[in-house]
């Protein structure tokens, strides 16, 4: 037990000692340095309270036999979170292959660093290109869970395979997350919680809010209020700490975002402050009279955009945002209405079998959150907390004895792939 504290503690000093480097390299991506920062020290946070979860964390045994491996397929967005997706493997006795993005390949060469040399027999990465990594492991014996984090639209192209394998298969995709403000809520609180949300990390989050449904008495308060906010935001380089918007890391999503801003202004919607894009740097931009016919009303927009539209009922509302092919996330803002709203919309709080892909509900539906909250949760449960949705927004897939089993919901990677049978050393 104090062997694997002092591993864990070591792992939070390197990230602390190589603090410059890692915000360097996460600015190549578009992440300003105050966002940088703010996650590293949520990563060794986690870190530390982790240590107060050993005994619950050992008590698990993973489901990896000698020489096998769980593959992880990662987002360009993690940077050190990498270590907390790693860590809690390793602690339950699983070994790890991370495959990084290839956009992100100067800061996970930092924590491949640092894992490596602290766990070198239980975790390792891969550099080859996505597309080939996912057949390997597909194919490979040795791995017994695959995890992707990306494209529902890769996903859904390997379904097959796994459904033939047999082999387990965990998917976190993207999200069009809808934030609602009732006509009875705190419009200070609503604007200060939405412009955090999204503006964070230059709306390169997956469960950033993406379209804004506002009730109609209220539309014009709340669009005033959130328009002087977002006027407000600094916009250039990412090393700069008083910067709030940077350049985006992936080219695609900048195509994707100009693509949807054109097909918005020929449909009639109005674009404000400012749709302006310059290489990989997209200005803060709302968009009202949006439509569902848009795309960008159904397409992730994984960037700082952001979709009004009003409603003029629960009723309405309820029909508006459970139209969606993604299920990740909802916020709501209010009181009258919200019990009917998360009744309707809400899923499961856990993982659950489902007879073919679900829409229409929500994995995670919060209500009047606080502002203050840490961009990654802390606490000695943060390991075993629950992430995910329906729709397109992810999944959990295996076949065990010709039963072909899917599930979704909110889930938790360390669960899925451990059981409670009892502790496994693994140092």
């Amino acid at each position: 037990m104090e062997q694997i504290a002092q591993k864990l503690a070591k792992i939070g000093q390197e990230l602390r000692r190589r603090e410059v480097e890692i915000v360097e390299a996460d600015a190549s991506l578009g992440f300003v340095s105050r966002y940088s920062s703010m996650q590293l020290k949520g990563t060794i946070q986690m870190l530390e309270d982790s240590q107060e979860s050993l005994t619950a964390i050992r008590r698990r045994k993973g489901v990896c036999d000698r020489g096998e491996e769980i593959a992880f397929l990662l987002p360009y967005n993690y940077s050190s979170y990498i270590c907390i997706l790693a860590i809690g493997q390793v602690l339950v006795g699983n070994n790890v292959r991370m495959k990084p993005s290839e956009l992100s390949a100067s800061s996970a060469r930092i924590m491949a660093d640092i894992l490596t040399e602290v766990f070198p027999q239980n975790v390792s990465f891969d550099y080859r290109s996505g597309r080939e990594f996912m057949q390997w492991a597909i194919a490979e014996r040795k791995i017994k869970v695959v995890i992707l984090y990306g494209s529902h639209l890769i996903a859904l192209e390997y379904l097959s395979s796994f459904r033939d394998t047999g082999k387990k298969f965990i998917f976190e995709g993207p999200g069009k997350n809808p934030f609602i403000v009732l006509k009875d809520a705190a419009l200070s609180s609503a604007v200060e919680g939405l412009k955090r949300a999204k503006y964070r990390a230059s709306g390169q989050i997956c469960f950033s809010p993406g379209i804004v449904y506002v009730q109609e008495e209220v539309f014009d308060e709340f669009l005033d209020k959130m328009l002087a906010v977002t006027k407000r935001l600094n916009v250039g380089s990412p090393l700069d700490p008083a910067t709030d918007i940077g350049p985006l890391g992936s080219s695609l999503a900048v195509a994707r975002i100009k693509e949807q801003i054109e097909d918005a202004e020929a449909q009639g919607g109005q674009v404000l402050c400012e749709g302006n894009i310059e290489g990989n740097l997209v200005y803060p931009t709302i968009i009202t009279n949006a439509k569902k016919t848009m795309i960008g009303m159904t397409d992730e927009s994984f960037g700082p955009v952001l979709w009004f539209t009003k409603f003029k009922t629960v009723d309405e509302l309820i029909e508006l945002a459970a139209d969606n092919v993604f299920g990740l996330a909802m916020t709501i803002y209010g009181v009258d209405g919200v019990q009917r709203i998360v009744s309707e919309l809400k899923g499961s709080d856990y993982l659950h079998t489902v007879p073919e892909i679900t829409f229409g509900k929500y994995g995670m539906v919060s209500v009047n959150p606080g502002i203050a909250a840490d961009d990654i949760p802390r606490g000695s449960t943060a390991l075993f907390r629950p992430f995910g949705g329906y729709g397109y927004s992810g999944w959990v897939c295996e076949t065990t004895e010709d039963y072909f089993e899917f599930k979704q919901g909110p889930k938790n990677m360390l669960l899925e792939t451990s059981g409670p049978r009892g502790a496994r050393s693994v140092l």
